[in-house]
């Protein structure tokens, strides 16, 4: 699939998403993260991080750019630019956003509004090593089509809570990255 492709897909689908971690009465921080998408040589690929170990939240695990809202975010749409930008350094002119998934609550306390766009196939991240340990892409047709992905339901705080896991190129992708993959191959299929 390219970019025009999953553009035009993406445009012409309507997704309704059942979130499957409930608040259970706790205050949500808002967040927001970039799904950001990368074409090369007609192929589009995923850019995903390996989090820092010394992270309070999620160390080591591997996620989109992102994070919390600030007050100083127009958007929350901003706020994953932001991040994007501070994680991995790469220019803010280099992003393009063109859509935004129905937002998850996490179990950990966080309503996350996931944004794709794309990335300039030319850029240069300069990661920043106290958030984030590696960056890598993945073929997003390998992230949508994988056999070996499944979903466990996980009992936490007296809620059950479905759990995606999408172990791919030896990568354990799990989580809330999971369930936004999920989400993206459901809609573009």
């Amino acid at each position: 699939m390219t970019r025009d492709q999953l553009i035009a897909r993406f445009n012409l689908k309507q997704l309704v998403w059942q979130d499957n971690c409930l608040n259970n009465g706790q205050s949500l921080r808002p967040s927001a993260v970039l799904i950001p998408l990368v074409e090369r040589n007609g192929t589009v690929n995923v850019l995903l991080t390996k989090r820092s170990a010394n992270l309070r939240h999620h160390p080591n695990q591997i996620s989109f750019p992102g994070g919390k809202y600030e007050q100083t975010d127009q958007s929350l749409r901003m706020t994953a630019i932001r991040e994007t930008n501070e994680e991995l350094g790469i220019a803010i002119e280099k992003i393009a956003i063109f859509g935004q998934l129905p937002s998850h609550q996490t179990i950990t306390g966080f309503h996350v509004t996931p944004y794709i766009g794309f990335i300039d196939q030319d850029y240069q991240a300069i990661v920043d090593p106290g958030e984030v340990a590696e960056l890598f892409e993945i073929p997003l047709n390998q992230l949508l089509t994988n056999s070996d992905h499944f979903s466990l339901m996980i009992y936490r705080k007296k809620v059950m809570h479905q759990v995606y896991f999408k172990p791919t190129s030896g990568k354990a992708i799990w989580g809330i990255t999971a369930a936004i993959l999920e989400q993206l191959k459901r809609l573009l299929h």
